[in-house]
């Protein structure tokens, strides 16, 4: 159920942002407003600014902002009800119940419960019982410190068809709750169940808070038909598509490093991590989906891609980066010796060897080159074709449309083919003119850039007084910005039903637009704004955006007077006559109103 927004805004006056942001940032006050280094992007230089006044934060470097709840959302990877409800629980406010929400939490709690027990049954098995003795041996054989072992909570299914299903009759979960947590299957003869995991090593799987939701299961003694590898299925709390594997335990290295390390398997990700790579996470020995690459792109925009060096390893390389290109991220590629996963090439090498493979890596057009080269060489026109589209239909992927257009520029020097003819054969590239997720908001030019943005911060800082002349005079179609129209439009219609333009209103009605938050953290952070006279500032505003407005019809004119005048008409220099005239009257009016409101 919906959070009532008396109750939303009743947390936001209760909760500092000051406080929140400060658990996170070490803020040192500068007058009103509080600075630090942003924790979203990698600086030297404070850029990130928290209004305790105003409740809102913007980093002047990236350019993330917002409130005290798009913080928590950010740093937490967590949705809009569930920050408040974190941010509820810390200042001791509670929050109304539903049975529908109740019976939901308690089913997915039971799940992690589920999970939680089965873990710690693993690792007992692993530890301490003779059957896990072997598996000990195996993994530790494999050079897998203890300390690692236990950050990843590594454990071992013993191989019996009831283990876990008697322990957790011991504590009274239900077979049900553990079928539907893919724990247990049920039997053909549809009497009862046995345990999915049976003498594997076992790999538990965390979301992003850390709670395990699901576990991979690595044999241990080979048997006919048995697969090497096998996951939990799909359930509530687990997607395989959703979901990186160390994810949990490198989410502040990826954003230390300002960038990913993106591995295939359970034991390549341990072993980076325990070589001292704390940026890396498994796709779970799947192909990467869409889904992981956003959960990506929420901790960093760069991905290195350690894909085996055998060709199951180069086809997944292949294909990752076309899944991380149309996320929007970067994507560089690290080259392993043939035959060799991250994980025996680091057992071997060592890390400082893979540091310098690391700084050596490929671009995906140099990546695609070697590969094609290697296969077939490129020793015709026909063979040059292929390779061609085979980089344009990547590079289509791309969605910054600078770095697509570099890229291009880069397949025809190494080519050697002309430039424009693969900018035509991209334009004929299905998708190639996708671009963002969501629109990248069209901006206005200079000062009626500033103008606009600097009318919003007007009507959200205190400008109620001149709001019913604001929407008088100006129209939507005034304003040239994407996000400036959008905010005064919902703006003037929520003025239209009595309610007064405000900050907070604004931005939990754009809660699911991180961009559109930002945004309106941006314009409220602003330095002239707050160092401006407000009266004033909001007059020039208004003002600026007029004349913006009514210039474009003067040009137009002045482009047929130049025609009609060599042509003996006059009605051209009539109507530019004319339009000056209103311009000037409606400034005129405009003051004149203004100055009903306050003495100028």
């Amino acid at each position: 159920m919906r959070i009532p927004d008396e109750k939303v805004q009743e947390v936001r006056d209760a909760a500092s942002i000051v406080d929140v942001v400060s658990q996170t940032v070490s803020l040192k006050q500068r007058g009103k407003a509080y600075t630090g280094l942003c924790p979203f992007h990698q600086e030297k230089t404070p850029s990130f600014t928290v209004d305790p006044v105003r409740g809102f934060y913007h980093c002047f470097g990236c350019g993330a902002g917002g409130d005290v709840f798009s913080f928590i959302m950010k740093m937490e990877k967590i949705g809009f009800p569930e920050a408040v409800k974190a941010l509820a629980e810390r200042v001791g406010i509670k929050l109304p119940t539903y049975e529908n929400d109740d019976a939901r939490n308690q089913e997915i709690e039971l799940l992690y419960k589920a999970n939680q027990l089965a873990a710690e049954f693993f690792s007992a098995c692993l530890w301490k019982t003779a059957e896990g003795k072997s598996a000990q041996q195996y993994i530790i054989k494999r050079g897998f410190q203890s300390r690692t072992l236990e950050t990843f909570q590594i454990g071992y299914s013993p191989n019996q068809w009831d283990g876990f299903i008697k322990r957790a009759e011991q504590a009274n979960i239900k077979p049900d709750v553990l079928s539907r947590a893919g724990l247990i299957v049920p039997r053909k003869d549809g009497k009862g169940h046995y345990d999915r995991f049976r003498g594997r090593l076992m790999f538990p799987i965390l979301n992003v808070s850390g709670r395990i939701v699901g576990f991979g299961g690595r044999v241990l003694v080979a048997a006919d038909g048995s697969p090497k590898y096998i996951n939990t299925s799909e359930t509530p709390v687990y997607r395989k598509s959703h979901i990186l594997y160390g994810l949990f335990q490198s989410k502040t290295g990826i954003r230390r490093e300002n960038r990913v390390l993106l591995v295939e398997g359970y034991t390549d990700m341990m072993r980076f991590f325990q070589c001292g790579f704390e940026n890396v996470v498994a796709s779970s020995g799947t192909a990467l989906t869409e889904g992981q690459a956003k959960l990506i792109s929420q901790h960093t925009q760069q991905v290195v891609l350690v894909f085996d060096g055998d060709s199951a390893g180069l086809r997944a390389a292949l294909r990752g980066i076309d899944v991380v290109l149309a996320a929007g991220l970067h994507v560089e590629i690290a080259a392993l010796p043939k035959g060799m996963d991250p994980d025996a090439f680091l057992f071997k090498y060592g890390p400082e060897e893979m540091r310098k493979c690391l700084a050596n890596t490929f671009s995906f057009v140099d990546f695609q080159l070697k590969q094609i080269r290697e296969r077939s060489g490129l020793v015709n026109p026909k063979t040059k074709a292929e390779a061609a589209r085979s980089l344009i239909n990547t590079a289509s992927k791309i969605r910054d449309p600078i770095e697509k257009q570099i890229t291009i520029k880069d397949i025809a020097e190494k080519l050697d083919i002309n430039e424009a003819i693969l900018m035509h054969e991209l334009k004929q590239t299905p998708g190639s003119e996708s671009g963002t997720l969501s629109p990248t908001p069209r901006k206005a030019s200079g000062r009626r850039e500033k103008a606009e943005m600097g009318l919003i911060a007007f009507l959200l800082l205190g400008g109620d007084a001149w709001s019913e002349l604001i929407f008088r005079t100006l129209e939507p179609e005034f304003f040239t910005g994407s996000y400036t129209r959008i905010l005064f439009e919902q703006s003037h219609a929520d003025f239209s039903r009595g309610l007064m333009p405000n900050a907070n209103h604004l931005m939990d009605r754009f809660r699911d637009n991180p961009q559109m938050t930002a945004f309106i953290g941006q314009i409220l952070s602003d330095e002239v704004v707050q160092n401006t006279e407000l009266s004033q500032f909001g007059l020039d505003c208004v003002l600026r955006i007029i004349e913006e407005k009514y210039q474009e019809k003067i040009d137009a004119i002045q482009k047929r007077l130049k025609i009609e005048q060599s042509k003996g008409d006059d009605r051209a220099k009539h109507d530019w006559i004319n339009t000056k005239k209103v311009l000037e009257n409606l400034k005129v009016e405009v003051i004149l109103a203004w100055k009903k409101n306050v003495e100028i």
